[in-house]
């Protein structure tokens, strides 16, 4: 088996969460919460097509349970990478 054939390590995002001080985040937040992988638009537009994380509101804005928000940027990304091809000459 070559490196091509191995599966990507799965993504972890453990310690996101275990630097919040909340237990969710604000849309307006999820920028800085995730290191720049997501932004507020991105979000919204996620949302819109109900392919979002699970989410609720807070005082009129939108907010992300901490828990779910990781479990679903793991989900997304680890769905995302995919073994790579070998190319036939």
């Amino acid at each position: 088996m070559n490196k091509r054939d191995e599966q990507a390590p799965p993504i972890n995002f453990t310690h996101l969460k275990d630097h919040w001080k909340r237990s969710y985040v604000l849309r307006k937040e999820v920028s800085e919460f995730s290191e720049g992988l997501l932004s507020v638009c991105q979000m919204s537009t996620l949302d819109y097509r109900k392919q979002g994380p699970e989410r609720f509101y807070l005082r009129n804005q939108v907010a992300y349970p901490v828990e779910q928000l990781v479990a679903w940027m793991e989900q997304r990304l680890t769905s995302r990478v995919s073994p790579s091809k070998s190319k036939k000459n």
